[in-house]
């Protein structure tokens, strides 16, 4: 598949609790969405998407893993998004150039509040992907 887009479950880990980072959509600000953005030319999926992670919410992150992959018609366009897991590596010095409300929930609400049922189920598989690298950790 030839992807056009990349994007990101961004998590972090505080107080032994994983919370997962929602922005609200480009064009509705009452929908709620992983972050994630057009691949520029030349562009490597990896670097899309923590490149449009710090446009859309000034934070940085390192991805750990690939996720899943979403893909829908948008104004006529077939999107055809790569999702990478990726953990909570701070603020960028850059502000982010998109004024979106971003949010940190944990799990149970993050998956009531993603507005689309696939984003749904790439924010589970990044679930449990952390729970299995946690488990090996230990």
């Amino acid at each position: 598949m030839c992807f056009t887009h990349a994007g990101t479950v961004l998590f972090k880990i505080e107080n032994n609790k994983i919370y997962f980072l929602l922005i609200t959509a480009s064009h509705n600000n009452q929908e709620w969405v992983l972050p994630k953005g057009h691949r520029e030319r030349f562009e490597l999926l990896k670097q899309t998407a923590l490149r449009e992670l710090e446009e859309e919410t000034g934070l940085k992150g390192e991805i750990l893993s690939t996720l899943g992959k979403d893909q829908y018609l948008y104004k006529r366009e077939q999107i055809k998004v790569k999702f990478y897991l990726a953990k909570y590596k701070g603020t960028s010095k850059k502000l982010p150039c998109e004024q979106r409300q971003k949010e940190w929930f944990e799990y149970e609400e993050a998956l009531v509040k993603l507005s689309f049922p696939q984003q749904r189920q790439i924010l589970k598989q990044g679930y449990l992907m952390i729970n299995k690298l946690i488990h090996q950790l230990h």
